[in-house]
């Protein structure tokens, strides 16, 4: 796609994203390296508070002490650790009166999808929903978990200057 659009001779019409509906502002630093010009919508955003235990709507967990393994799922990769912490998480965002049907877990693997969701399972978590972030395209949540999963010594898959988080969104 990207050759098609770059190409000189492409006769193909080209718009960019200039308006976004679904997130706050705090979260268009993720988006302004790849979007330059990229507006909030805040009429329809201005109602998403962060959730009460936390002071912002988006932020890093540094899970880096937990490492990946390999999935029994083709060639996919799972992080134990960091599935746990998540775990934890979820259960502290339920306990505060949050309802399961608001929140997403999202993950890079299927592994890790695979991984999670058993362990929302065995929890009583059904109505959590979980799936990897390409299954969610165009969907929305009022919590939104991000599992990257990739952490090894080596550091692979990531920039050996970031440390390797799971985020956590809450869009209102």
């Amino acid at each position: 796609m990207e050759r098609l659009l770059l190409n000189p001779d492409s006769r193909y019409p080209q718009a960019s994203l200039s308006t976004q509906n679904r997130m706050r502002d705090e979260f268009l630093c993720l988006l302004l390296p790849h979007y330059p010009d990229l507006k909030t919508n805040l009429d329809r955003v201005r109602d998403n508070v962060p959730l009460g235990m936390v002071k912002k709507s988006m932020y890093f967990v540094a899970t880096r002490q937990h490492l990946e393994s390999e999935s029994n799922i083709g060639r996919s990769v799972m992080n134990l650790g960091e599935a746990s912490e998540i775990l934890k998480f979820v259960a502290h965002i339920l306990q505060e009166g949050y309802e399961q049907g608001r929140i997403t877990v999202l993950a890079m693997y299927d592994g890790q999808v695979a991984l999670i969701k058993g362990k929302l399972k065995q929890a009583g978590h059904q109505e959590i929903r979980c799936c990897t972030v390409d299954r969610y395209q165009g969907d929305e949540n009022q919590i939104v978990i991000v599992s990257l999963v990739r952490s090894n010594t080596s550091h692979e898959a990531f920039n050996k200057k970031m440390f390797k988080p799971f985020l956590v969104f809450h869009t209102g």
